[in-house]
């Protein structure tokens, strides 16, 4: 809509140099109109295909969301759109969270799957470094594949873009369960629950941390 209103505003100023006066005006001449042209020809072009680009981009969006959630048809469906619009940061985010899950439920291809969710994870930090999902779910893919001493670069990350997050302090808990450190999970899960975070992820550590305490007080 904006670069619809600038080539408008311009060739109305361009009609308007045209007449000096009332009783002058002047000719634009061959190279300038020609220039002029193009110009026009150009923008229309623009306005075009991006506006192409978004009619597929809807279009593979609205399929994904009458598919499975975090199925691979959806998976295609969404990469289907992002094909059409490569800037889109959510819809990158939203294909990784298709392979993390579907790697979550621990088949033998676990591990290949957490590879290519990082990547479009990945993607989503590079096109919006303002990002904190994409960074968390990033670190915790790491986890997820055995390289806790690489995850916790992200976690700091994501609290610094997202300090007050209690979604974020929820999932830094659940860190601390991969790694062991339950008294420092269980502050962080505690201040989540209160707040109303019921991920299914912090869910399973607060339950981790609940049997790790009790196995501790029975000295096993």
């Amino acid at each position: 809509a904006n670069a619809i209103l600038a080539v408008t505003l311009l060739a109305l100023l361009a009609s308007h140099q045209r007449f000096a006066s009332e009783r002058y005006w002047t000719g634009a001449g061959r190279p300038l109109c020609v220039a002029v042209s193009l110009a026009v020809l150009a923008g229309a072009a623009f306005l075009m295909g991006s506006g192409i680009r978004r009619a597929m981009a809807y279009t593979w969006t609205e399929r994904a969301a009458k598919l499975p959630n975090f199925s691979a048809a959806k998976a295609a469906a969404l990469e289907r759109a992002f094909a059409a619009e490569p800037r889109d940061f959510q819809l990158a985010y939203e294909i990784g969270e298709c392979y993390r899950v579907r790697s979550w439920e621990g088949g033998d291809n676990y591990e290949e799957l957490a590879r290519q969710a990082m990547d479009w994870f990945q993607r989503g930090m590079y096109l919006n470094r303002y990002d904190a999902h994409s960074t968390l779910r990033y670190a915790m893919c790491l986890d997820w594949i055995g390289q806790n001493d690489k995850s916790w670069s992200y976690y700091s990350r994501a609290e610094e873009l997202d300090p007050n997050g209690y979604y974020t302090i929820a999932h830094v808990g659940w860190h601390f369960v991969q790694t062991g450190d339950y008294a420092a999970a269980r502050s962080l899960i505690e201040v989540a629950s209160a707040a109303g975070v019921t991920d299914a992820a912090a869910v399973r550590a607060e339950r981790l941390v609940d049997l790790a305490t009790a196995l501790d007080g029975l000295g096993l």
